[in-house]
């Protein structure tokens, strides 16, 4: 029973832990291309545009900051071993 336990916890936390770790992944390629956008905007000295994608940057942040505080939960809900 304690094995089953254990089995299930550990599944539990690779699951969370993988699906952390692709977001994470995904973000800092996000967050690099969305840097060589600023670098090319800011050459062109758009203003209009250069506050869109800073407004885009703080955007893209609250949501992956919402996304894994949202998978960081789901490891810390109770398992009820049956």
């Amino acid at each position: 029973m304690i094995d089953n336990a254990l089995a299930r916890a550990m599944g539990s936390f690779q699951i969370h832990a993988d699906q952390r770790l692709k977001l994470m992944n995904f973000f800092v390629i996000l967050l690099a291309g969305s840097l060589a956008l600023f670098g090319s905007v800011i050459i062109g000295k758009n203003y209009l545009v250069e506050i869109v994608v800073g407004a885009s940057f703080m955007v893209t942040t609250f949501v992956f900051k919402n996304f894994d505080e949202r998978t960081a939960s789901l490891g810390s809900e109770p398992n009820l071993i049956s």
